[in-house]
């Protein structure tokens, strides 16, 4: 990651795994809430802390490239929804 002019942060990778899609769905709700509850969070903290956890699932995984704390939280709720409606 690197500093942008005017001290914007670039992107992001953040990852998500799990050994199942119902698996990744408890892990995509379990960030979106984060999220939610910590909008104010360093997204690099939260994209190594989820790229350390990735690496011990498989199965089932997510990559998204966000820019913001918004930005995750948009992204999340989307592939919620397409989880969801693909298990049910």
């Amino acid at each position: 990651m690197s500093a942008e002019p005017g001290g914007a942060v670039g992107s992001e990778l953040v990852l998500l795994g799990a050994s199942d899609t119902a698996g990744l769905l408890a892990s995509v709700r379990r960030l979106k809430h984060f999220v939610e509850q910590a909008p104010g969070a360093n997204l690099s903290d939260v994209a190594f802390t989820c790229a350390r956890d990735y690496a011990a699932n498989h199965g089932a995984s997510l990559a998204v490239i966000v820019s913001t704390m918004a930005g995750l939280r948009a992204r999340l709720v989307s592939v919620e929804a397409r989880i969801a409606a693909d298990a049910a």
